[in-house]
């Protein structure tokens, strides 16, 4: 075999072009250009090269030192020292190490002499900034290169003369190098990659003690990790693990306890009391060692992860154990301390009053528990309070523009939401940043926070300051902070706000407030202990006595961090208020308590402010200190909250009642709100006696009230909606009748103001009542009356039939609407609600009347539940269930023979084909077949072709243009009833081709190829001349094809 020999000298000398060449080494393959983009991308300057190597190993080839350093010292990528002894199977036992030289003099902490004693080590790199810089006056710092295959000195000497010093030298981080396996780790702990082994085969432990441990220690300096078998896992190492009248083998406790501190194990903690175990002779923990047979065996981030979540039904279970179903719990304890209270009552002895209040204590312990539980539920996370926070985008503030109503009226800069529309473009960036500014936390200047407030009679003729509802006219900017901070709370209040509560939310209107309060009136009259009692409470001026500092804590306590209370709250801080008198404004004040009506997010402020009042009620109610409405088997409903309408539903008993007096004077000292006891009612039934309301009168000092009653502009009654009962709709309709602009109208105002005015003022009544046949008359006579208009007082003849009116335009009538039709809808669209919703009120009448799955209506039913039923047929009859469906076969619109497939349309159908055929034949490309689809025949005409000639290139081009103009006809067919014309469509292709052969005029294949011009393609070549020839006329078989030219749906 031939020999090749070099010396040592001539290979170093090879390798000293490589002096600064390092080794990457990944795990998977690299891209070395990826790689590079990535290393110039975090500052290195490109002053290097790299190659690769075996096993997706790679070179780096730098020409500079400082970039040779930056990479030995500081990336993170994994790289080691070139060497001549290079392989993909070892690492590089050269590492660059900081070293640390204590008491050394100050006169040595310099480059020179420090490097000097740096070479009795390895190679010196360079210093650290304070050895350089010597702030450090008693120890040297510096970067050595230094082999690990070396034993590393603790000691340097230092020899000065005729004398020695003898310094201590500490390294950093030194990794460990396996001189074995050539391999580096993080440390000596870890030479080799841990391998999980079992000692099998090994009966005791006495007769093989010194072989064991001998055999450990040898594991332990391999670096690998020995993991206990689960037949040893049940073993107990020390005498407190013990329990039992026999005393444990002493020798079987040491030797298994030497095992473990001899193989480094660790047992795993428990929880609990001590012996967890207990039945047969053994009693360990054993579930250890299932545990551990489970648990995943790699450590750091993964293995963590993973034992929390294999903790995860561990404590699910524990919890099912510990608390059981807290739910249930609360229910029948409920039940407990119902029964215990009426023992007590019916034989009041001391044993049975500490039974009643040993279960009314398990009942608060119990609702504690669920308190606890829904109060982790219902808090928002960290990350809803970034989502308050977090600042809005330019497309989010755009969006809010445009959501604004640009009428509003202006504050008190005078823009209004007009200019910020108009003017988006040039004012957009100084809106973002103003905007941006708001949610950073910057104070609010006070010219955004100057608000105006106007007052509105909510009667017609007020005549004290309480008649009048203050409005606030904010600045439009103003308006913007706070529409955005209303979206984003929006999302967030089904978390928190309770079902009691309907207003301003999404999905929750008024009418489901209403009919669950009908619901609850059809239900007064209830035989119950104490009689059923209704309270309406009217909350004086509530609005405006939202106190903050209790609106804050409502906040904090809801999870909202300090940021998120402290934008909440800025709208109404750095609020500044004139008072609108005649127009001009008068006062300047800052404002200290209360919400703004007319600001977008004041709304949302006061649910969340009256969340206090609808926990306290919930929890006294299911605590049984409050006694509940008598609702049967039926959910508890305590009350109904829209915005400051309330509705308490509680039982009459006069100790209940006083116990709800105070209640509401605890509440009110909190937020602010101060209850009217003169415009506040109690209304009961029929049957409760003169003596019983006067008491509750006493306990509430409140009014009684009758039925029926206003709640949220409906009528509350008991039993269906009467005559009676309507004359409030009446003189609301004879009050627009009466006006005087009413009597000046034209026949096509009257028709105006009876489409949009009269005929909308019954629908709030029809969607939650059924109004009478007699008033739908009268009501439909008294539109009829005034369209027609009157002469002397009296009206004119009728020339058509109100019925008749009421159908559509194009039928002949006006389009008005008819209340019976209306009425109809509405009674569906109930139906619909109470088959489809999860509303407060859907849950409870599925619960209290769908009997069996089934909708029949008895005579003690309340008016709701009866219209749902007698609407039943009717609307079952315009539904379908789901799963179902129709199915209508796609027919070609223009033969009507053939389904109407892609394929079909732009290749099989007669006129597709006739064009395919023609452009075939005059680039030679390939025909169409039946056999073929679109796909496969587009492909065909695509492999076809040749790049450099004309034929080759039509071949590329024009399957796409024949796919389009084909589209672009058979729309043109279809939606404006033409004729196909294939000449014509032919033509637009063959236009297209003249406009692409314009564009690559230049090329060369344009002067290889002119055959085709005498098809009819016009094209433009090099010289700028256009060659025409003759267009032949499109050929069609009528046998094949039919008719030239179809009509859609002839031929």
């Amino acid at each position: 075999m031939p020999l090749a020999t070099f010396t040592l000298d001539e290979e170093r000398l090879l390798g000293s072009k490589l002096q600064y060449a390092l080794v990457g080494r990944g795990d998977i393959f690299i891209n070395l250009n990826i790689l590079k983009s990535f290393l110039e991308g975090i500052g290195f300057q490109g002053g290097f090269k790299l190659r690769r190597l075996l096993n997706n190993d790679v070179l780096i080839l730098s020409n500079k030192e400082e970039e040779y350093l930056r990479f030995f010292n500081h990336i993170k990528f994994y790289v080691s020292k070139w060497s001549p002894e290079y392989s993909p199977h070892q690492d590089c036992s050269v590492v660059p190490l900081w070293v640390t030289f204590s008491k050394l003099p100050t006169h040595f902490i310099n480059p020179v002499a420090l490097f000097t004693i740096a070479s009795t080590i390895g190679k010196p790199l360079l210093m650290d900034f304070q050895t350089a810089n010597l702030i450090r006056t008693n120890e040297a710092r510096c970067c050595i290169e230094i082999d690990l295959a070396k034993p590393l000195p603790s000691q340097i000497n230092i020899r000065i003369g005729p004398r020695d010093l003898v310094l201590p030298c500490k390294f950093e981080n030194v990794p460990g190098f396996c001189e074995q396996c050539h391999k580096l780790g993080p440390d000596d702990s870890f030479l080799n990659q841990a391998q999980a082994i079992e000692l099998e085969d090994i009966e005791t432990i006495r007769d093989s003690e010194e072989n064991y441990i001998e055999d450990a220690d040898f594991l332990l300096s391999m670096g690998i990790i020995a993991l206990l078998s689960e037949e040893y896992s049940g073993k107990i190492s020390t005498k407190l693990a013990h329990k039992g009248s026999s005393s444990p083998y002493y020798k079987d406790l040491e030797d298994f306890s030497d095992c473990i501190d001899a193989c480094g194990l660790t047992a795993p903690p428990f929880t609990g009391g001590i012996f967890t175990w207990s039945g047969t002779r053994t009693k360990g923990k054993l579930w250890r060692s299932n545990y551990w047979a489970h648990s995943p065996r790699t450590g750091g981030m993964t293995g963590f992860a993973s034992k929390l979540k294999g903790l995860k039904p561990v404590l699910a279970h524990w919890s099912k154990n510990h608390f059981g179903n807290i739910f249930e719990e609360v229910k029948d304890n409920e039940i407990k301390a119902a029964r215990a209270q009426e023992d007590f009552e019916n034989d009041p002895t001391e044993e049975k009053r500490a039974q009643a209040n040993l279960a009314s204590a398990n009942l608060i312990l119990s609702l504690n528990k669920e308190v606890d539980f829904w109060k982790q539920k219902a808090n928002i996370k960290w990350i809803d309070n970034q989502l308050i926070c977090s600042l809005p985008s330019e497309a989010e503030i755009y969006k809010v523009i445009m959501n604004l109503n640009p009428d509003s009226a202006a504050g008190p800069d005078g823009f209004n939401g007009y200019f910020f529309r108009i003017c988006w473009k040039i004012i957009k960036v100084d809106v973002i940043l103003a905007c941006q500014e708001f949610f950073l936390g910057f104070p609010v200047p006070r010219s955004f926070g100057s608000t105006f407030i106007t007052l509105i009679p909510k009667i017609e003729d007020p005549k004290g300051f309480g008649d009048y509802r203050p409005i606030s006219l904010s600045s439009f900017m103003r308006k913007i902070n706070t529409k955005i901070l209303a979206t984003r709370l929006a999302t967030l209040l089904p978390k928190f706000i309770s079902e009691e509560q309907t207003g301003f939310q999404k999905n929750k209107g008024v009418e489901e407030q209403i009919l669950l309060a009908e619901e609850m009136v059809h239900m007064l009259d209830k035989e119950v202990r104490g009689d059923n009692c209704i309270v309406k409470l009217d909350m004086e001026k509530a609005f405006d006595r939202v106190e903050w500092s209790y609106l804050i804590k409502i906040l904090d306590k809801l999870g909202f961090n300090l940021h998120s209370q402290k934008l909440l709250m800025a709208n109404l801080v750095g609020s500044h208020l004139s008072i609108l008198i005649n127009g001009s404004p008068v006062g300047f004040f800052q404002m200290k308590r209360g919400v703004k009506q007319g600001d977008p997010l004041s709304p949302l402020l006061f649910l969340i402010n009256s969340e206090g009042f609808t926990r306290m009620i919930n929890l006294h109610m299911n605590s049984t200190y409050l006694g509940s409405y008598n609702t049967g088997n039926h959910p508890l409903i305590s009350h109904l909250a829209f915005a400051d309408d309330l509705v308490v539903f509680l039982n009459g008993d006069t100790r209940n009642l006083k116990k709800f007096r105070r209640i509401l004077e605890d509440y009110q000292k909190g937020p602010g709100q101060q209850v009217n006891l003169n415009k506040s009612s109690f209304y009961t039934g029929k049957k409760v006696n003169q003596t019983k309301i006067a008491s509750m009168f006493r306990s509430l000092c409140m009014d009684h009230g009758t039925l029926p009653f206003t709640y949220l502009g409906a009528t509350m009654v008991k039993g269906k909606l009467r005559k009676q009962h309507c004359s409030k709709l009446l003189n609301h309709f004879d009050r627009y009748l009466n006006s005087w602009f009413s009597t000046t109208l034209n026949p096509m105002g009257r028709l105006v103001l009876i489409k949009h005015v009269l005929s909308s003022i019954p629908l709030h009544i029809t969607a939650v009542h059924t109004i009478p046949q007699s008033i739908i008359q009268i009501l439909h006579r008294k539109m009829a009356n005034f369209i027609w208009g009157f002469k002397n007082g009296k009206p004119k003849y009728h020339w058509s039939k109100w019925n008749n009116l009421c159908v559509p335009t194009n039928e002949g009538g006006l389009n008005l609407r008819s209340l019976e039709d209306l009425q109809e809808a509405y009674s569906i669209k109930l139906w619909w609600k109470f088959q489809t919703d999860n509303t407060k009120w859907a849950k409870f009448m599925r619960i209290k009347y769908l009997r069996q799955s089934d909708l029949k209506e008895r005579i003690y039913d309340s008016p709701t539940w009866k219209r749902i039923c007698r609407i039943n047929t009717t609307a079952r009859e315009h539904t379908s269930e789901e799963g179902d469906h129709i199915s209508w076969v796609s027919i070609c619109h223009l033969y009507k023979n053939n389904e109407e497939t892609i394929d079909h349309v732009f290749l099989q159908c007669n006129w597709s084909q006739n064009l395919w055929h023609f452009f075939a034949e005059a680039v030679e490309g390939p025909r169409s077949r039946q056999s073929l689809t679109l796909n496969q025949h587009v492909m065909e005409w695509n492999l076809s072709h040749r790049r450099r000639t004309l034929k080759g290139q039509l071949r590329i081009i024009l399957p796409g243009i024949i796919v389009w103009h084909i589209w672009k006809e058979y729309n043109r067919i279809i939606h404006d009833n033409g004729f196909i014309n294939i000449n014509k469509v032919r033509y637009k292709i063959l236009n297209t081709l003249k406009d692409w052969s314009w564009k690559n005029r230049r090329k060369k294949w344009m002067l290889r190829d002119n055959n085709p011009a005498n098809l009819g393609f016009n094209f433009f070549f090099l010289s700028g001349k256009e060659l025409k020839g003759r267009v032949p006329a499109l050929q069609i078989d009528p046998q094949r094809n039919g008719e030239c030219s179809y009509r859609r749906g002839e031929g």
